[in-house]
């Protein structure tokens, strides 16, 4: 499942994937701290790409 909300979507722990893209909008950031919570709160297991680093040395 590809999540573009701002709110962790109802059923979502019924997909094998959740994917998320987060810009580096400060409240977009916000939203998607608190959605990082409630996945590890259901013991979901993340897996972080930060492509903001990407290309960097």
């Amino acid at each position: 499942m590809v999540q573009v909300l701002d709110a962790v979507p109802e059923g979502v722990s019924q997909f094998a994937r959740v994917i998320e893209v987060v810009s580096l909008d400060g409240e977009d950031r916000a939203h998607a701290r608190a959605r990082w919570r409630t996945y590890a709160g259901w013991q979901m297991p993340i897996q972080k790409y930060d492509l903001s680093l990407k290309g960097q040395s």
